[in-house]
């Protein structure tokens, strides 16, 4: 028996077969729904980004406080994102104390942390977020097979319970811009209202990275392979 589930879509009632042995339709779902998108995205492999990646030496003295300040943080070193956000350097000053937030402060482990910010690598396609963040939550324990199912747009079921929530709420909230009563009362459950809060916090901040480096085609460098191409 296959059971079908209908949501509107762009206008247009679609339907998507679910396979009824699936512990949680919900995950089929939203799999089905990252897939029918897979090819809307245009890449520019190859080609320079867009803003031109500044050496310290071309920085006003604007630019030059908030590269400081970064380089001076726990990140180390000017990175991704920071070159593009660099352009306009008050944006990067608030930027990069959110991202301070979102990826070491919130009261998320750094484990839901790094599964955040792959979610929304694989939401946008965003190859660098992916290739930076991958080995990290794989290093941190986050279920390796789930993660590979989720880079392939496939639907991703997490041994650990606090991973599954975080994955079906995060996918949720992307796909219907809703999220349930019931699965919000479980996120609450298992992660508390302020780590509910934060997973969005954390979604939004990598949703701008992402969105930053697909707006400006901050592609893969050189031998790196895409791992959505």
């Amino acid at each position: 028996m296959v059971i079908l589930i209908g949501a509107f879509w762009h206008g247009n009632l679609r339907f998507w077969p679910i396979s009824p042995e699936k512990t949680d339709v919900r995950v089929e779902f939203f799999a089905y729904k990252a897939r029918s998108h897979a090819d809307d995205s245009q890449t520019r492999t190859g080609a320079p980004m867009r803003l031109a990646k500044l050496s310290y030496e071309q920085l006003s003295r604007e630019q030059k406080a908030v590269w400081d300040e970064v380089v001076a943080g726990p990140r180390k070193k000017m990175h991704g994102p920071f070159f593009i956000w660099l352009h306009s350097p008050e944006l990067l000053t608030r930027a990069e104390k959110l991202g301070l937030y979102a990826r070491f402060q919130s009261s998320l482990t750094p484990r839901l942390s790094e599964l955040c910010i792959l979610m929304m690598a694989a939401h946008w396609k965003a190859s660098g977020e992916w290739i930076d963040h991958a080995p990290i939550a794989t290093r941190l324990g986050v279920d390796a097979a789930a993660l590979e199912n989720l880079r392939q747009g496939k639907p991703a079921i997490f041994k650990q319970k606090d991973e599954q929530i975080t994955y079906v709420l995060a996918q949720e909230l992307l796909h219907t811009r809703e999220v349930s009563d019931d699965t919000y009362a479980e996120a609450k459950d298992v992660l508390g209202e302020r780590g509910v809060l934060d997973v969005v916090a954390v979604l939004g901040y990598y949703s701008f990275i992402a969105m930053s480096m697909k707006a400006f085609a901050m592609n893969p460098g050189a031998g790196e392979k895409d791992p959505f191409g």
